[in-house]
């Protein structure tokens, strides 16, 4: 699921967190400070590179296998922490990853800020932006995907979702004469991946997040101002570019401060050399798809003025639109609760129109019946009745109508759910259905606790729920070595 409009969207880019609204970028003391459900997309300080990896082993191991493959090489110094983006079986035994690595000790403090947040707080790495961007370009297109920041570009290549290569390159020095040995190093990059996967990028869709001062200059590339709405080029055989791009936007004071803009300032300085600065932003991306001759989308930027002269050039948020929920870094059920809050109003709606449709349809049977009956009896019906269902229809009405409203929440059953749930227990599905006057609770899951310790956490689990009310109405069990396969079903009653 999207973005909501009304949560919060927070960027956390080197240690520095920034609230995003409609046309404003605030510099935030502490995350905390913000109240309300909120996304927040961080790089982890580090700059966590995106990688892939293939691991032999089934899909539902493969986390497992991976985590330990980081602990053997020794790539992570410390206990290392995966974020898997994306997992593709290849074959029953083996399976590719698309994932972010880094140290425990980075990673959990904005894991227990999540946890702790009394709002829904889902956290996100850059490098999901990455996917997200290769998910959203067109069908049967082999793509690359770039992200630029500072004097670093960390890319994907793929078709139709699946990531088939991934890495970080990095210049010298930010400036854009520097961008050139990038462009180089990845043509190298993408001969090697073609050589080997027979893998030609026909598209390259780029985002970036850039930071100077107030007014750069040409020489740069730094500048404040509206980024184009759209930019695109094409590029034929002859290796000849046609670029078409949308208005830069409107330009003046700030709406927030009232204070005139340094892209005001430069308008004034002159238009050529605004121009030639915009253009020196991304010319090393375009010099790029002019030279692999290939199709280049630039992702609409925007631009922030901030205290001290600092300006901020980006076009994260516009790749932050195409996000899932799906995607983020958070446990399992802190997901699962999530979804829960946001389904609660469509699941009260459903509710209100079930029981509707319960009576209209017990009206309408109780009048065929009051008809079938006259004509039994040879007595004419007349063209108007007044309709007064048997008193059977009203009390099975009124059970239906009390269960409706007097049955357990979503909210509710996954409350009690993540209470029961034990430290190495996950739950794979989750379904809630009413029916009958009783809500029915299936579970499939697993704990990797190994045998033993398992086989007593799944009795505790089931103990808990029992004594939170449920009645348990179904226990299947599949094990091996190393977890418990559950498949459970629970009935909860409110009547």
């Amino acid at each position: 699921m999207k973005r909501p409009s009304q949560e919060k969207l927070i960027l956390d880019i080197k240690g520095v967190s920034y609230l995003l609204t409609r046309k404003n970028l605030q510099k935030l003391v502490d995350i905390r400070d913000v109240k309300g459900d909120k996304w927040v997309i961080s790089d982890f300080i580090a700059g966590v590179p995106p990688r892939v990896m293939t691991v032999e082993a089934p899909m539902q191991y493969a986390d497992m296998l991976l985590l330990r493959k980081l602990q053997q090489s020794g790539d992570i110094a410390g206990i290392p922490r995966v974020i898997t983006h994306k997992k593709v079986a290849r074959g029953k035994t083996s399976t590719e990853v698309f994932f972010s690595a880094m140290r425990e000790d980075d990673f959990k403090p904005y894991e227990d800020r999540a946890s702790e947040d009394p709002d829904q707080h889902l956290l996100f790495s850059i490098n999901a932006l990455l996917y997200a961007e290769l998910s959203a370009a067109p069908p049967k297109k082999n793509v690359l995907v770039m992200y630029e920041h500072d004097r670093h570009v960390d890319y994907v290549v793929g078709r139709d979702g699946k990531v088939l290569g991934a890495n970080r390159i990095s210049a010298y020095s930010a400036d854009v004469s520097a961008k050139e040995g990038l462009a180089e190093s990845l043509k190298i990059e993408l001969r090697n991946l073609e050589d080997s996967l027979r893998f030609k990028v026909e598209t390259i869709r780029y985002f970036n997040w850039m930071e100077g001062q107030s007014l750069g200059s040409a020489d740069t590339g730094m500048l404040t101002g509206d980024a184009p709405s759209s930019s695109s080029s094409g590029f034929g055989s002859g290796g000849s570019q046609e670029i078409s791009s949308g208005g830069w936007g409107s330009v003046g004071k700030d709406e927030a401060t009232g204070k005139s803009s340094g892209w005001d300032a430069a308008l004034q300085s002159g238009v050529s050399s605004v121009d030639k600065a915009i253009q020196n932003l991304s010319s090393w991306v375009m010099k790029l798809a002019s030279d692999l001759q290939v199709e280049c989308v630039l992702l609409p930027c925007q631009w922030f003025d901030l205290d001290g002269g600092h300006t901020i050039i980006t076009s994260v948020p516009e790749a932050a639109k195409r996000l899932s929920d799906g995607w983020c870094a958070n446990p399992p059920k802190e997901l699962y609760a999530y979804r829960a809050q946001r389904l609660a109003p469509l699941t009260v709606l459903l509710s209100w129109v079930l029981v509707f449709s319960l009576y209209i349809g017990a009206q309408m049977i109780n009048q065929r019946a009051t008809n079938l009956s006259a004509l039994a009896m040879g007595t004419e019906t007349p063209d108007s009745v007044v309709l007064d269902p048997d008193h059977k229809t009203v009390t099975e009405f009124a059970n239906r109508l009390y269960f409706l409203k007097s049955a357990p929440s979503l909210q509710e059953i996954f409350a009690e759910m993540t209470k029961a749930r034990r430290e190495n227990q996950y739950f794979d599905k989750v379904t809630v259905e009413y029916a009958n006057n009783d809500a029915v609770i299936s579970l499939q899951g697993r704990i990797t606790s190994g045998f033993d310790l398992a086989s007593k956490e799944h009795e505790a689990f089931v103990a808990q729920m029992r004594n939170q009310g449920y009645r348990l109405m179904e226990n299947k069990l599949t094990t091996d070595v190393m977890q418990i396969n559950f498949s459970l079903k629970f009935g909860r009653s409110s009547l």
